[in-house]
């Protein structure tokens, strides 16, 4: 299992240029506050910055499928613009987002042809909740895409628990996303979604980790490095409790 960071602290437009100040060789590129640009000579040059580091990347988009037709076509060239720049960036796992609602028919059908693109290009999607976590919504979405990963998203799941719109057990929860759940982000809060650290929210995050058995990746997401550096302690501690799964 591996900790990182996200690059949302950083300087939006010289990003690539401070993944050193995260003190981490596993970083995650957060596209929504890293400046990213569409340009081929542009993706290359980043490229060769960028080397050396196990990198996944966080789409840009918010929420593909918008009632409005030519904002979510928008969303979905974005996002196969950005499994081209993960692969030419050698990154594997692209982390997304869609709308709040369960998919449609037509919509579950335009999202596997985005999965077939990826899979062509060697990149994995990894599905997250949006911010407030509704789990019939997530399990209907990984129940339905067979190659479509999960990114468990700690404070996303808090808001949901804190606002009741959870609506589910926790435990069978947990269970039914055990197998696809290999990445989470690291954060807390106490209903609100505040990217808070680990130690400052009202979610038993230990107790949900204890549940999950094929995490890979852990990204710490708060919104100031004081917070990501302390999750990075509280995470590596709790990881040498369990067997030194840690490295």
């Amino acid at each position: 299992m591996k900790i990182g960071k996200t690059t949302a602290v950083l300087n939006q437009r010289k990003w690539y240029n401070e993944l050193d100040l995260l003190n981490s060789k596993v970083i995650e590129i957060d596209a929504r506050s890293a400046r990213i640009y569409f340009d081929p000579i542009w993706i290359d040059k980043i490229g060769k910055k960028i080397q050396g580091y196990d990198l996944s990347f966080h789409s840009g988009t918010v929420k593909i499928f918008l009632p409005e037709e030519q904002f979510t076509r928008a969303e979905i060239e974005r996002l196969k613009a950005e499994i081209i720049i993960c692969k030419k960036w050698g990154i594997k796992e692209l982390i997304f987002h869609l709308k709040h609602e369960k998919l449609n028919e037509q919509e579950n059908k335009i999202l596997q042809k985005i999965v077939d693109f990826a899979k062509k290009n060697d990149v994995q999607l990894v599905y997250e909740s949006n911010g407030c976590l509704i789990a019939e919504v997530a399990l209907d979405l990984l129940e339905k895409f067979s190659d479509i990963n999960y990114n468990l998203d700690l404070g996303h799941l808090n808001v949901g628990i804190e606002n009741k719109k959870f609506g589910y057990d926790l435990d069978e929860f947990l269970k039914k996303i055990d197998k696809k759940t290999v990445y989470v982000h690291a954060h807390n809060n106490y209903g609100t979604d505040s990217h808070q650290a680990l130690k400052k929210g009202s979610l038993d995050w230990k107790y949900v980790l204890s549940k999950l058995n094929n995490i890979k990746k852990i990204i710490t997401e708060t919104r100031t490095v004081e917070d990501n550096e302390s999750n990075i302690e509280d995470l590596k501690s709790y990881l040498k409790e369990c067997d030194g799964l840690f490295k």
